[in-house]
């Protein structure tokens, strides 16, 4: 069944709610269903110059690649007059067991495998239907967090009952940004982990200055690498403009993405194409290649400040000894000190190895609510099994 069309209650927007009271002074929520209703640049007054992946143009990009065929309203909260805040709620199914680890999600496989539909439920999150590690909530400096937040919930409570979705989630926060949404609590969620990131912050000017500065155990591991490229004949390709192999980087994702441990969405060419196309000269691909085949390739996000290793795709048939993928991420490394970027995102996966790059973990958390007495009280009881803590390298990579 398909989810019901919210009505237009606002005055100015297409979508849903209008004016709704809290916090200090009045709020406001205006709504889209299609961003282009709203104008770039009202979006992106709130942003910060690294804050890419919740710009107008890469959640544009994201909803019209019809990724999970997701639905979206995209908000404005509005405070006194003035925008205190955006966000994008996006709906679409996901597994309940998506992060167990261990005994619970080999029991739980087991359910599923009787019951194919079991523990499977419609999620109505703030944020994008990606795991790239990011919150889509932005605050202006002076707004009334827990008032703009109020206004979030109540608007999400309005989205999930008439679109029938039974699981409410903000997701994904760092410390720092888990604090500002620490009101949510108040309103019947509950936080949850969320996998760790991976980030290297980049203090070094050059590629050979960053091997240099490792310890001599860590340096040994990357020249191996290094050696096992120049053996296997590994050529190292850099594409400013990617969409025309998009076939290409699409299969190789692919087989990554069927292998993969948590997976919350599958991408589809559109979007990988798009990144190209959408954000111009802030995205980039890396490709590996041996004798003109393309073994592995990952797309990477550009800002002022931040380069983002955002997805990969490799070829399994590749021999081990050539070590296709590691040598992968030391280009992803070497770009992005390239780049002059001060922080590298690797992403939330491969923690052994990322960690022995120098990789440092950073937590990211959920917000969860079930929207049924029950269910939150099972959810809440069966989530250090659903979210467990997981353990990430500790290393001394740098002298």
């Amino acid at each position: 069944m398909a989810p019901k069309t919210v009505a237009v209650v606002s005055s100015r927007s297409t979508g849903l709610p209008g004016p709704q009271n809290g916090g200090t002074g009045p709020v406001e929520v205006r709504s889209a269903r299609d961003l282009k209703a709203i104008p770039p640049g009202l979006w992106d007054s709130l942003l910060e110059p690294d804050d890419l992946q919740c710009s107008h143009r890469f959640i544009r990009l994201c909803q019209e690649a019809r990724v999970e065929e997701a639905d979206y309203w995209h908000l404005l909260i509005y405070q006194a007059g003035r925008l205190g805040g955006v966000a994008t709620l996006s709906r679409m199914k996901a597994r309940l067991d998506l992060l167990a680890t261990g005994f619970p999600r080999a029991a739980l496989g087991a359910l599923r495998r009787c019951w194919p539909g079991a523990l499977r439920v419609p999620v109505l999150f703030c944020g994008l239907p990606l795991s790239f590690g990011q919150p889509c909530l932005k605050f202006a400096p002076w707004a009334d967090r827990e008032a703009v937040c109020r206004a979030i919930t109540r608007t999400m409570e309005t989205v999930a009952e008439a679109t029938a979705t039974p699981l409410l989630c903000f997701k994904e926060f760092d410390p720092d940004a888990a604090t500002l949404v620490e009101p949510v609590c108040g309103r019947g969620y509950f936080r949850a982990p969320s996998l760790p990131s991976c980030s290297l912050p980049l203090t070094w000017g050059s590629f050979a200055s960053y091997v240099r500065a490792m310890t001599a155990g860590y340096r040994r591991q990357v020249r191996a690498t290094l050696r096992a490229r120049a053996a296997a004949g590994l050529k190292v390709r850099r594409v400013d403009h990617f969409a025309r192999a998009g076939k290409t980087l699409f299969s190789l994702y692919e087989q990554v993405i069927q292998r993969a441990a948590f997976r919350l969405e599958t991408l589809n060419r559109a979007f990988l194409e798009r990144l190209d196309t959408d954000l111009g000269g802030q995205s980039r691909a890396i490709l590996i290649e041996r004798g003109g085949q393309t073994l592995a390739a990952g797309i990477m996000l550009f800002t002022s400040g931040v380069a983002t290793f955002l997805l990969a795709g490799l070829d399994y048939r590749a021999r081990r000894s050539w070590q296709v993928y590691p040598n992968l991420l030391l280009e992803v490394v070497a770009e992005a000190i390239h780049s002059g970027a001060s922080r590298l995102e690797l992403g939330q996966t491969s923690y052994a190895l990322k960690s022995r790059l120098g990789a440092v973990e950073v937590p990211r958390f959920l917000f969860l609510r079930y929207r049924h007495s029950l269910g939150q009280f099972l959810l809440r009881r069966g989530a250090r099994f659903l979210f467990p803590t997981l353990p990430y390298p500790r290393r001394r990579v740098f002298s």
